[in-house]
């Protein structure tokens, strides 16, 4: 059976304001790995939700590696986005063979030094 990487990194930031995105911003919204991914996002209607059902629909693996989310606010402070960015790629290697990832972005992630940090 093929496995396949979930992960989620979204956060669509606003370069107005002036709060900064920390980590603590993702734990207070979702910040899950492993199974507590598929238990917060199986019922979603959100891409996330759709890669588990997806995989369970074509004889897929599902391999929960993370998926943060925090409410929309300032560019992340480069430390929390290497320090998620660092978990995920950690993940990832734990995981073991993968024939595939699916990731989920939201696609206007700021951070301090890159402009797009969902293109990075």
């Amino acid at each position: 059976m093929p496995r396949i990487g979930i992960i989620g990194f979204m956060h669509e930031s606003n370069t107005f304001a002036s709060t900064p995105t920390t980590r603590r911003h993702f734990e207070e919204a979702h910040f899950d790995k492993g199974n507590d991914l598929i238990e917060t996002w199986k019922e979603a209607h959100h891409e996330l939700g759709g890669f588990l059902q997806g995989c369970a629909e074509f004889d897929l693996e599902a391999v929960p590696i993370l998926a943060g989310w925090a409410t929309p606010s300032g560019p992340l402070t480069r430390e929390t986005y290497e320090e998620i960015l660092s978990e995920i790629l950690f993940g990832i290697d734990q995981a073991g063979d993968l024939d595939g990832i699916l990731l989920a972005l939201h696609g206007a992630m700021v951070t301090e030094g890159l402009d797009s940090a969902d293109g990075e």
